[in-house]
């Protein structure tokens, strides 16, 4: 099961291994006035590649859509939650990396000169939210200490389902 009916319009490929496809995806993209692409990283690998490329495809053309990093936690940790002073440090030093090579790039998007950033990889249920308004204070303070700027953070919903705040007790 390839997850898809029809076959793509670049037809079968790979986007971190063929330079033509993010090239006509971007190009897709400036045409449909998109403002930015996200591109996921869950560890260091192939998409290292594919985000230093993007930087260079947008010295070429500022004109297409700025890069978003969707943050994927699932490689540091099974329990939705990182719930201990390694995981906790291993997420801080990757991010740090990430951050202090990505922000300052013009191809980053930025809004109100603040980088925006997802995170994905966990569930937000009652105790992955709790342990992750932790997470995310230490990962601010962390930055902060750093001389790192301010950014926004947005979670995204993974399936497994929702428990609203009110319903946290």
């Amino acid at each position: 099961n390839k997850g898809y009916t029809n076959t793509p319009v670049l037809g079968e490929y790979n986007v971190h291994e063929e330079e033509n496809v993010l090239e006509q995806q971007l190009s897709w993209a400036k045409k449909a006035g998109i403002t930015f692409m996200t591109i996921q990283w869950g560890g260091y690998g192939n998409v290292d590649t594919l985000m230093w490329r993007y930087n260079d495809l947008y010295n070429a053309d500022q004109e297409i859509p700025k890069i978003v990093l969707k943050y994927d936690v699932a490689h540091l940790t099974t329990k939705n939650h990182l719930d201990n002073e390694e995981q906790m440090n291993k997420f801080i030093m990757e991010f740090d990396s990430l951050s202090t090579h990505l922000f300052p790039k013009d191809s980053y998007f930025k809004l109100n000169n603040k980088p925006m950033v997802i995170f994905t990889g966990y569930t937000a249920n009652n105790g992955a939210a709790k342990s992750w308004k932790g997470v995310m204070e230490k990962l601010h303070a962390s930055m902060k200490e750093k001389g790192h700027t301010e950014m926004w953070t947005i979670g995204e919903i993974d399936g497994g389902g929702w428990t609203s705040p009110e319903r946290w007790n």
